[in-house]
């Protein structure tokens, strides 16, 4: 009975790490793809993309191309 809890309980915490770290990519690729919206939109030279209070990514606008640094 113990080993049977103890792999259900493996197998939620592999479900949560894996659940945790796809819904962490899809937000930052959501946050990324609204910083360049906002920077092509508004014609900006930079900017940087926070997500609480964190800067996430920065993106800065060169002429006509935008390059990451």
């Amino acid at each position: 009975m113990l080993r049977r809890f103890s792999t259900s309980k493996d197998l939620r915490i592999g479900i949560e790490i894996i659940v945790g770290i796809t819904l962490s990519f899809i937000i930052n690729f959501i946050m990324i793809s609204i910083g360049y919206a906002i920077t092509n939109s508004e014609k900006l030279k930079e900017y940087s993309v926070n997500y609480f209070g964190l800067v996430i990514y920065k993106i800065k606008n060169y002429g006509n191309k935008e390059t990451v640094k």
